[in-house]
């Protein structure tokens, strides 16, 4: 089902004109109020539909975020364009690796802001923005394509491939997994719905196909394939890390702690990836949040701003309290660096974003459409 013919309503009403005008002049902070979380979706299409530049919504929590997605797709015009950027599945300072299917549709939403191919829509919960991310900079550096015709390299390209955190199995059937067998290279990158079958000859690629992960069987060509991390952080500074690493105290954690430690280290000694690579995500890069995938054109929505910081507060409290029980419980050292952004550090990078917010619907008459700015509220 598709209500995108419903848009041109919403575009012909003048306070929907007079908004916009606002929005590109890029003068003050807008807060709508009176919009019901029903109608929010509608308005964000609307806006996205006007300006064409990337959105990044934000909302109370992953429930509201996969809700929001579901609604924004039957007002788009292209519904693979909006996106979920779901909560990466470890607390801070513990060591949890996310599903793959978490991993895949994290990686998918990062990989659509930094291409700037298309203007996506990415929806995420507070929880997200205090999650560090490797910067996209560095996200953008270790993608790279295959197409037919190319001349590749296997033996570095399987190198490659581990680094960039692919799992090496028998068979592929999640995101995140290669294969070798002779001059065939299966693997599922998090870019794409199903994994890709690349064929050599030689050291030329001579066919890429996707394949179905249950039957095996090849199924449709392709041109080309992005190939993406599959974790998400990369050993690249592991060496480096390490010296900063060794200096904890380690000799007070638990045995089974202790001896999980050091196989890390070594690891990253090695310039090699693991499976729970990302808990050393803060030594590995410059650690930044989704906000700096952002493009600068692109519009911050906040979907009830005051809502957003009260939960980012009580996150702040929890990863505190997170860190002091693994160095009580002697599973982690004490001294690691941050593994959350709290909102002092969020603050002025929302502050600084091209931003839309949605008041809360205790904040305005319902049924009341108006854009609050610095120069006063207009009313239709």
């Amino acid at each position: 089902m598709t209500l995108q013919g419903l848009l041109a309503l919403l575009v012909q009403r003048p306070e929907f004109r007079r908004l916009l005008e606002e929005l590109r002049k890029g003068e003050g902070l807008p807060a709508l109020t009176g919009i019901t979380e029903a109608a929010r979706p509608y308005v964000i299409a609307a806006l996205t539909a006007a300006l064409k530049q990337p959105f990044l919504v934000v909302v109370d929590d992953e429930a509201q975020a996969n809700q929001m997605v579901e609604s924004l797709k039957v007002f788009v015009e292209q519904p693979n364009d909006v996106l979920c950027l779901p909560d990466r599945d470890a607390l801070p300072y513990e060591r949890l690796i996310s599903d793959g299917l978490t991993m895949q549709q994290r990686m998918q939403a990062m990989i659509a802001l930094v291409e700037q191919e298309r203007n996506v829509i990415v929806v995420c919960s507070a929880r997200v923005l205090t999650q560090p991310v490797m910067p996209p900079q560095e996200l953008s550096a270790a993608l790279y394509t295959l197409q037919v015709g190319q001349e590749v390299d296997l033996t570095l390209m399987l190198e490659h491939l581990y680094n960039l955190g692919y799992e090496p199995v028998a068979e592929v059937e999640e995101p995140g997994q290669f294969s070798h067998r002779g001059g065939i290279i299966d693997l599922f990158p998090p870019t794409l719905p199903r994994p890709v079958r690349v064929e050599f000859f030689g050291d030329e690629i001579e066919s890429l196909r996707t394949f179905d992960q249950e039957t095996q069987r090849s199924l449709n060509p392709i041109a080309t394939c992005v190939i993406g991390p599959a974790r998400e952080a990369l050993p690249i500074r592991g060496p480096e890390a390490v010296k900063e690493l060794e200096q904890l105290h380690t000799e007070m954690l638990f045995s089974e702690s202790e001896e999980r430690w050091k196989r890390d280290l070594e690891e990253l000694r090695q310039g090699r990836s693991f499976d729970d690579i990302t808990f050393y995500l803060p030594y590995l890069h410059n650690v930044t949040t989704v906000l700096d995938y952002l493009p600068r054109k692109g519009l911050l929505i906040l979907d009830n701003a005051e809502s957003i910081q009260n939960r980012i507060a009580e996150l702040d409290e929890q990863a505190q309290e997170m860190k002091e029980r693994f160095e009580r419980d002697r599973e982690n050292p004490a001294h690691l660096r941050d593994a959350h952004m709290s909102w002092n550090r969020l603050e002025p990078k929302i502050q600084q974003r091209w931003q839309l917010h949605f008041a809360g619907m205790l904040s305005a008459v319902e049924g009341e459409f108006d854009a609050r700015l610095h120069g006063g509220i207009y009313t239709p």
